[in-house]
Formats: C-alpha cells, structure tokens, sequence
C-alpha cells in the first residue's frame, strides 16, 4: 500500500462544491478557468519558476510531506519565497484535493502540483511578488492504459552523444580515445564528434568487433588535461 494521506471530502469540512475543478492561486480559491498570469510574468518569459508534483491513490495523496519538502529544497536554492511554510503548503494542497474530489471517478486518480513563478517585472501595473498555485488534474489513465498492457517503445539512436566532459578537451585533428585506441578527431560539434581510422588501425584493434549503437568508453587526451589544471592553478593564485 502506497504512503498516502487521506483527504477530508469538502462536503465534510463545510466547504462549498464547484461544478469545475478549482485552484488556490495567490491566496485564494477559485475556478481552474479563472487562474490567469499575465505574460509579463518571469515564468512566461523564462520559465523563471518551479513546480512540484505527486499523485493520489484512491483519492490519497501520496508522500505529500516528502514532496513538499522537496519543492522547499528548489524553492531555497532559486530563492523564491512562496509566502508560506511547507505546513501551510501540505494543509492548502490536501483542501485543494478535497474540494475537486467529487468531480472524480471512484476509480479515477489526479496528479497534484504547487507551481511558483518569480512574478511581473519591469510593469508598474502587476506587483513584483511571486504567483503561487496548487491545482490538481485527472490522470490520463485510460488514455495510457495501452501502455501498461503493451508496455512502451523505446528507440535507442543510432548516434551516442559525447558527454561534456569529454567534449571540452576535444579539437579538430586532436587526440581522443575510444575504448582505449588513440584516434584522431576528424571533426566535432557539440556534442559529438567524428574519427579518423586507418584500416591497420581498424583490423588490429577492438574495433573491428564493434557495430553502430555499441556503447564505448571516451577519454580525452591527458594533454588538455594538464593545461587545464595549471591554468586554474594559476587563476587560484
């Protein structure tokens, strides 16, 4: 059985039942449709926000406490202050689901997010203070339920992208080894790049043994390595 914490049924706790799903957006609750944030908004213009988001089983929300601790850690380290302690959070979240659970199926279960954005700049029009939401929607489950019987396709690409810290020490015509085999870079993007191999090369090493989409280990040459080590040495000082 999933950690879950029940929700009080609004009916049960006096609160009024909508005929739509309703929010708690900046300090009050009201219809889904009427949560609105002007496009001046740091969210909207830079994605200048965070969310976090669990679900219920049988209409309980589960790890809520867990999930909320989380979304604090995010919200200290982007300092956004959502005006509330992470207790007052878990409190509105489960009134959130409490209200919109008569809207839901008994065999039907919804996600449940509290989403902050950093708030209006450069308008004197809007106030300068974060927009905090806890909403909550319908899973798609029977939307997905081909998937839990079928299970899901997974397409492994043909072309392995080279991890960053490898790519950093990487030039045209530099050295790079791939499985252990010192090769030359014929060109390079990104996050990739393309080797030369002579056929000697290609008929005395691994890599004749190797097809597309094989997985292999990257090492930068030690050289650029070096560079890199005296150079921040020398910044330090």
């Amino acid at each position: 059985m999933p950690d879950t914490k029940p929700a009080t049924p609004a009916a049960a706790s006096g609160a009024p039942l909508a005929n739509q799903r309703v929010a708690w957006f900046n300090g009050q609750i009201v219809p889904e449709s009427e949560v609105r944030i002007s496009f001046r908004d740091r969210g909207v213009k830079y994605g200048d926000g965070a969310f976090d988001t669990t679900r219920t089983f049988r209409h309980r929300i589960f790890r809520l406490k867990e999930h909320v601790d989380r979304f604090y850690r995010t919200l200290r380290y982007l300092r956004l202050d959502p005006g509330m302690g992470p207790a007052e959070m878990c409190r509105i979240t489960e009134d959130v689901l409490a209200r919109n659970l008569h809207l839901l199926d008994r065999d039907d279960d919804y996600w449940v997010s509290q989403r902050i954005t950093r708030g209006a700049e450069g308008v004197d029009y809007l106030p300068n203070t974060p927009n905090v939401i806890v909403e909550c929607m319908p899973l798609p489950l029977k939307e997905r339920a081909v998937m839990f019987r079928d299970g899901l396709k997974v397409i492994t690409p043909a072309v392995r992208r080279a991890p960053p810290e490898v790519m950093r020490f990487l030039l045209y015509k530099g050295s790079v080894a791939v499985d252990g085999i010192s090769l030359t870079v014929a060109d390079l993007g990104k996050d990739w790049f393309r080797i030369w191999i002579i056929p000697h090369t290609f008929e005395i090493t691994a890599l004749r043994e190797r097809k597309v989409g094989d997985a292999v280990n990257l090492e930068a040459d030690l050289i650029g390595k070096y560079v890199e080590k005296f150079f921040n040495a020398r910044v330090s000082a």
